[in-house]
């Protein structure tokens, strides 16, 4: 049977770097993308930009009679669809990719809820009526923080531990998981764990310039010199082509459905805080004329107990930072044997941050951090 791939969240970081690994995957495939336009000119205006911006010598006439948008929002009933349209969707759809989320830190609760708690449920919706037809496959891209402030040893099979949250973006994805959890039993329910998503391992390439990107610009803009935590505390980052691999294989393959994926660099591969500080630095001064100062690592009650007597500039950088420290202070050691057992063979596998990391920091530069494009 022909694949009819339905994605939401494809003008994002990582739908949109999955969109042509998915087509290469299965060049048969027919892939539908909700998008939120006014318009259908607009709709396809925003999907030939995700692809040039990923596919840049490609002629996206070779390949739009494989892709079709559908204009929507999936915190409306029926994703916005009309009742026809929804169930024309529902009886075609072979596979589901749920990628459409917000990743801010700071928004109200409620508003958080809208978008990643109501639009998973309203996918839901779409999944129960599909598999009463063609639906072989659901995905749902979580993030490996619904563990929230918990620390040490993270496993995928791991949920509601009655941690605490950072921050109303991991709170709304761990009771998103909760939801979708009551659905697997009838569901054939795949969740995937993302950790710090950076920019694609061989050109640098993001579309999202934040969590550890904003203390690098703040850093290469001269305006931050020290941060709270310890230099070994880890980070778990990763290249978004291999979150857009992995995603990819496993999606499309049926013996990997029904468990839960994280998408991370692991235990063994995890960068540090220090590392990252000590190759940002170096770089910075190959590439710049004045001297760059290595940053500072203070403890978090030092930090705290500056804060107060700081002059304003810092006053402001540090308010900005609060939604970052959790990231800086906390340490997560994510175990990752579900992915590593369903990528053994492929060849996909996590670069180490020593290959790539100066991609990033070159795009960050040449880009403004995304303000020239």
């Amino acid at each position: 049977m022909p694949r009819h791939i339905f994605l939401t969240g494809g003008t994002g970081l990582v739908g949109g770097s999955l969109l042509p690994r998915l087509m290469r995957a299965d060049p048969r495939a027919k892939i539908t993308l909700l998008v939120r336009a006014a318009s259908e000119e607009e709709a396809q205006t925003r999907l030939r930009a995700i692809w040039q911006e990923w596919v840049p010598h490609t002629d996206f006439r070779q390949v739009q009679h494989q892709i079709r948008t559908l204009r929507g929002d999936v915190t409306l009933p029926r994703l916005g669809l009309s009742e026809s349209a929804f169930r024309e969707l529902a009886s075609e759809v072979t596979e589901i990719l749920h990628a459409a989320a917000t990743v801010k830190f700071n928004l109200p609760l409620e508003e958080a809820r809208s978008i990643n708690c109501l639009g998973t449920k309203n996918i839901l919706e779409l999944a129960q009526q599909a598999s009463k037809s063609k639906l072989r496959h659901i995905g749902s891209i979580s993030t490996a923080y619904v563990c929230g402030t918990r620390t040490g040893t993270i496993l995928e099979d791991e949920l509601d531990c009655d941690q605490s949250f950072a921050n109303t973006y991991e709170q709304a994805k761990f009771e998103s998981e909760k939801n979708l959890g009551a659905f697997q039993s009838e569901l054939p329910l795949t969740i995937f764990r993302p950790s710090i998503i950076i920019g694609d391992s061989k050109t640098g390439k993001t579309t999202a310039f934040n969590v550890i990107y904003y203390p690098l610009k703040l850093y290469y803009k001269r305006l931050l010199t020290m941060v709270p935590g310890d230099p070994k505390t880890k980070l778990d980052v990763v290249p978004v082509d291999y979150v857009a691999d992995a995603l990819c294989h496993i999606l499309l393959s049926p013996k990997h459905i029904g468990k839960t994926y994280h998408l991370v660099a692991g235990p063994n591969h995890s960068s540090s805080a220090g590392e990252l500080s000590k190759r940002a630095t170096a770089y910075f001064n190959r590439v710049s004329a004045e001297k760059f100062e290595p940053i500072q690592f203070i403890p978090l009650e030092t930090y705290r107990a500056f804060r107060p007597s700081a002059p304003p500039s810092w006053q402001e950088v540090m308010n900005k930072m609060d939604f970052y420290l959790p990231y800086l202070v906390n340490e997560h050691d994510f175990d990752d044997t579900n992915t590593r057992s369903a990528l053994a063979g492929t060849g996909i596998h996590v670069p180490p941050l020593s290959d790539y990391f100066e991609k990033t920091l070159e795009y960050c530069i040449a880009t403004n951090w995304g303000a020239v494009r």
